[in-house]
């Protein structure tokens, strides 16, 4: 062009019997297992003489932190954080070891009035599910949003 823009071409005959012509299927071949590999024994974990558990549940209301506590307790990003409301929507669980006791924490989605929306009591069924397999729940609540009810 004379402005010295570039103008597409059409496609050479050679550049379309190229993009069109069949291939052939790609191989997928798998090495053989290593002799090492086939016959490793699996050792059990060692149990603890007297093992403790304790189920957690993080209730409360959206974005209260429920997922950032968790994150921070487990020392590992396994939740979701996002400003967005009800970013978690499936109850999420978490393992902490300590010693010879496991705390297991559960993440489930915000308690919201479930009579507003079909789909909030959907959330609100999920995460009274999860709360009743639960030991012990813990109140989460964000002291710099104040409640409005």
């Amino acid at each position: 062009d004379e402005r010295g823009e570039s103008v597409a071409l059409p496609p050479r005959r050679q550049d379309l019997d190229e993009l069109t012509r069949p291939r052939r299927p790609l191989n997928y071949t798998r090495a053989p297992v290593p002799t090492e590999a086939q016959f490793k024994s699996w050792e059990p974990p060692v149990q603890p003489s007297n093992p403790r558990s304790l189920r957690i549940g993080l209730a409360g209301p959206p974005n209260a932190g429920k997922s950032s506590i968790m994150n921070a307790i487990l020392d590992c990003p396994i939740s979701a954080v996002s400003p967005k409301v009800n970013t978690t929507r499936e109850g999420i669980r978490g393992v902490k070891t300590i010693g010879d006791t496991q705390l297991v924490f559960l993440d489930a989605p915000g308690i919201i009035p479930s009579h507003q929306q079909l789909y909030n009591r959907a959330l609100v069924a999920k995460a009274w599910k999860g709360y009743q397999e639960c030991d012990v729940c813990l109140l989460v609540v964000d002291v710099v949003k104040r409640p409005q009810q």
